[in-house]
């Protein structure tokens, strides 16, 4: 139903035409911030704030907010307008890899011995084509405005420290014009550490930009706003994370994405949650060191590289959501749309 070309009144006359039961707000205050105004006028029932806002909206015509006990922990509740539905034991973050990239996994076919095998080449030709040397590669593919001094910090602090070991930093070229790219260089070399050593990769097509990010061997979180797809991204890829969550739930969907993925081995087996600045940075350095060993590749899960696993399985994810809105449903016609809903366990389901 596309209504981006009505009035905020007809397109919530359009809505409400529809009769629908639940509708589903993905984007919140990012890329369609008029379409709040069309829900403050309440087109359907209930409304369901979801994944593309990362926190409350602080609008009552926004029923609840779908999320899980790590990236909107129960202590937290009182921090937002609404209620919150927590998937049980899953992460609410949906991203589908394992469906949409399925196909991926047909070049890994035959033994173990195989996969770390082809997982090292395939790291190797991707480092290579990225201008890369041989050394550990720390990775952030989260957008630059999500790196602020303090984290940069911490990163040429673990640079500084796994200098023998020849550790690069690679990041997207997110800013077009490079001037972000040159500012980040100008601070690596007032931090100490060698402007050579930062790279910035082109965004790579669809079809192989997890390709691309598998040829890092630690992907390091951003703080204050963590990576959501592109945590999952690395996730899929066999790359294992160091993040570290604070308060905001923005902060804390990569934790939330690694637990929910420990389940299924791979990359989320080997990432780590730390809980200070210190602890940060010395996951940091000894992944980077590890990297340097060449243990990792044979760390990261049962088929050497962990490459498709480490994300939460698709239908699985649908059976815990489609059971949350549905108690959800059912607490609003019993009059009690205002409550706190946790779902259920869904294995064997």
């Amino acid at each position: 139903m596309d209504v981006s070309h009505l009035t905020i009144e007809e397109g919530a006359k359009t809505v409400n035409a529809a009769e629908l039961s639940l509708l589903v707000y993905v984007d919140g205050w990012t890329l369609s911030p008029f379409a709040n105004d069309m829900l403050a006028l309440r087109p359907a029932p209930l409304q369901l704030g979801f994944k593309g806002f990362a926190s409350t909206s602080g609008g009552e015509y926004i029923n609840g907010i779908l999320g899980d006990a790590i990236a909107t922990p129960p202590e937290y509740a009182h921090a937002f307008s609404e209620p919150s539905l927590l998937l049980h034991g899953s992460t609410y973050h949906m991203v589908g890899h394992d469906d949409v990239y399925g196909f991926d996994l047909n070049a890994l076919s035959g033994s173990s011995a195989h996969h770390v095998q082809w997982c090292s080449q395939k790291r190797a030709q991707e480092k290579k084509a990225l201008g890369a040397g041989s050394g550990p590669l720390l990775v952030s593919f989260n957008n630059q405005y999500k790196v602020d001094e303090g984290v940069f910090a911490l990163w040429m602090e673990g640079m500084r420290r796994t200098a023998k070991e020849k550790t690069q930093l690679g990041m997207l070229k997110w800013d077009k014009t490079g001037a972000a790219d040159v500012k980040m260089r100008r601070n690596a070399y007032l931090l100490g550490v060698s402007p050579k050593r930062s790279l910035f990769f082109p965004f790579a097509p669809t079809q192989t930009h997890l390709q691309q990010k598998a040829a890092g061997d630690v992907f390091v979180d951003t703080l204050t706003y963590s990576a959501h797809g592109t945590a999952a991204d690395a996730l899929f890829a066999g790359v294992p994370i160091v993040s570290f969550p604070s308060e905001r739930m923005c902060s804390r969907v990569a934790s939330s994405l690694i637990l929910a993925g420990r389940q299924n081995g791979g990359a989320a087996a080997a990432s780590i949650i730390s809980h200070s600045h210190s602890s940060y940075l010395a996951y940091t350095v000894s992944a980077a060191r590890k990297a340097a060993e060449h243990v990792n590749v044979e760390k990261y899960g049962g088929n050497g590289c962990g490459w498709g696993k480490g994300v939460v399985q698709t239908e699985r994810w649908v059976k815990g959501a489609e059971i949350v809105y549905k108690m959800w449903l059912d607490a609003h016609a019993a009059g009690r749309p205002a409550v706190h809903i946790v779902g259920v366990d869904v294995t064997g389901i």
